[in-house]
């Protein structure tokens, strides 16, 4: 859940990268972070960069989607299972109490 939650906050800030990047004309100036620098780049090629990370994130935010909803369904599964299991040993009529 942390994970999904890691990737969606990215997603995020590539959206709004991408969305800044497309408001400036295509020859201005742009730098990156590159560990302690800053390096002027090609705005074409981050545009690129992002975007392909932003596919990658992605697919990895659906593929996490439909694991949850996978576990989700094992869940109320056993649930069903634990639960007709108790209801067959403690039958709700019984009360616990020992008869004499």
């Amino acid at each position: 859940m942390a994970e999904r939650s890691v990737i969606d906050s990215e997603l995020k800030e590539i959206n709004t990268v991408l969305q800044e990047l497309g408001n400036i004309p295509q020859d201005s100036t742009i730098y990156k972070i590159v560990g302690n620098l800053l390096v002027r780049v090609n705005k074409a090629d981050v545009e690129r960069e992002l975007n392909d990370r932003k596919e990658i994130l992605e697919l990895r935010s659906r593929t996490y989607q439909k694991q949850e909803a996978t576990f989700r369904t094992e869940l109320e599964n056993l649930q069903k299972k634990i639960q007709e299991l108790y209801n067959k040993y403690y039958p709700q009529g019984a009360g616990g109490a020992a008869k004499a």
